[in-house]
């Protein structure tokens, strides 16, 4: 059975209000052909399709569409949500490595940068965005630091770099934490002077 045939399905018995929340980047261009988003506020998903993210947005969009009180006092709670947030995913990264990794760190997060941005940005003009999603989509993922280890953990033959590796991708995460959403507030003022 095809992603193309499960998306169609869905879109051929689905109220066109319904809500969806994606966790699939990669079906992202079949979603655009046989699911069309075609009402305002009825598709959410993540910058980056991160695993675990469509339950708990799930139950959020189901509560925070139970009635307008509910919305109102859940979308009060975002933005003081946020610190703890940042706060969890500084705190798995340790500033010390991230000095270490020098310029060869940087210039990781650089790259990084300047690929993703690149291709994420094309991504999302091909499948008719303005490219600002796909622009804020570029970061390296905070929790990408632990997957050396993991990869290590998996494969001893890798246990030699995984040292080497969780500091180059812990300095990339700090690089595109601080470049990413400068670039991407840039591009979408330069969207909105243009609309």
């Amino acid at each position: 059975m095809s992603v193309a045939y499960v998306l169609q399905t869905l879109n051929d018995v689905r109220d066109p209000a319904s809500i969806i929340v994606e966790e699939a980047p990669s079906s992202r261009g079949p979603m655009h052909d046989h699911l069309p988003i075609i009402e305002r506020d009825t598709f959410y998903t993540c910058s980056s399709g991160g695993l675990g993210h469509a339950l708990p947005a799930a139950i959020g969009v189901a509560l925070g569409n139970l009635d307008r009180d509910m919305r109102e006092f859940l979308g009060k709670a975002a933005p003081a949500l946020i610190p703890f947030f940042a706060f969890a995913i500084g705190a798995s990264l340790n500033l010390a490595n991230v000095w270490r990794a020098g310029l060869l760190g940087l210039a990781l997060g650089v790259v990084v940068l300047v690929v993703s941005s690149a291709v994420m940005f094309l991504a999302d003009r091909i499948s008719g965005g303005k490219g600002v999603a796909g622009l804020a989509a570029a970061a390296t993922a905070g929790n990408a630091a632990a997957v050396p280890a993991l990869v290590a953990a998996a494969n001893p033959v890798y246990a030699e770099a995984a040292p080497s590796a969780t500091v180059l991708v812990a300095a990339s995460v700090v690089v595109t934490m601080l470049t990413v959403p400068l670039v991407t507030a840039w591009w979408a003022k330069k969207v909105a002077a243009g609309a």
